[in-house]
């Protein structure tokens, strides 16, 4: 299948990227013209590499006969960001690819989403990106139809190798392997998050491209996720006995919980178990393989 993607040079799509190619699709990749791509050595001729500076977005739905489109990209705003760049990305550009996707009979338009607005819900410290999640998924709900159907692909806590260092699962596997004297203060960790492991994440998209003929619905909400879930405590306990550091401590309780903290959240991945999905990694194991790639990073930086 030819298959547009954006967010192509982020964690997820770079994962995302590399398994399209592994299953002998063609991706078309639409970034920035300043970001770079992480793909497979053999990736060939196999891809075509559109700089949205320099490509109208209708001219590549003209030229590539493309059959799926994957939005993976987004904005949190943690890096100083605008509010109108975070729009542009997380609104503008979905509702801008929908609307050529309808107009030129693409079969299937995969959004990802995230747990932090599920039922519409705001999630203060994202207040910006939780809106544009929310307005986003109502533009495409409005927009699905017969001819061009919307998975809205709901991720659930998703962590693993490549992602961002300042997210929290790298953050605390970077200290705890550092183990540097000094104590890491957190919340009381009550919360309860369902881990899913990006291997497991991405073969939930492959496994959905392979079924779109057979969906029931112009519009279906798919969750992604384990089914299961672990507190932060818990999470954080897992990471200090794989890596066992000697001198770094953990104060749970130190910090205040955030205002509109979710206390728990997991997934209903009922349909896509129908489909044949299971996730293959528990959250332990999920974390040793992240914790090897960790080490190998260090040993080669």
């Amino acid at each position: 299948m030819n298959i547009l993607l954006t967010g192509a040079t982020g964690f997820l799509g770079s994962h995302l990227l590399n398994a399209l190619l592994k299953n002998e699709h063609r991706p078309i990749i639409l970034k920035r013209k300043s970001s770079k791509l992480k793909i497979l050595p053999s990736a060939g001729q196999k891809l075509r590499v559109c700089d949205i500076e320099e490509n109208l977005l209708e001219d590549i739905f003209k030229n590539e006969s493309i059959d799926a489109v994957i939005h993976a990209a987004t904005i949190y705003g943690r890096k100083g960001e605008t509010v109108a760049e975070l729009f542009q990305c997380n609104v503008l550009l979905p509702v801008q690819l929908m609307t050529l996707s309808v107009k030129y009979g693409v079969k299937c338009f995969i959004n990802t989403d995230t747990f932090y607005v599920k039922n519409r819900r705001i999630y203060p410290s994202l207040w910006e990106y939780s809106i544009s999640k929310i307005q986003c998924l109502q533009w495409l709900r409005k927009m699905a139809g017969t001819k061009t159907k919307v998975l809205n692909v709901r991720l659930e806590h998703l962590y693993g190798p490549g992602d961002n260092a300042y997210k929290f699962i790298p953050n605390m596997i970077s200290k705890m392997v550092a183990d540097e004297p000094g104590t890491i203060e957190l919340t009381s960790g009550i919360q309860k998050r369902d881990f899913v492991y990006i291997d497991d994440m991405v073969d939930a998209y492959m496994i959905l491209l392979g079924n779109i003929g057979r969906l029931p619905k112009s519009f279906l909400e798919i969750e992604v996720g384990t089914g299961k879930t672990h507190s932060i405590r818990e999470l954080v306990l897992t990471i200090r006995n794989l890596v066992s550091p000697k001198k770094v401590k953990c104060a749970f309780g130190a910090k205040p919980m955030l205002k509109g903290e979710i206390l728990s959240s997991r997934a209903e991945s009922k349909l896509l178990r129908e489909m044949g999905w299971m996730p293959r990694y528990s959250l332990r194991q999920g974390l040793t393989k992240l914790l090897v790639s960790v080490r190998q990073q260090r040993t080669h930086s």
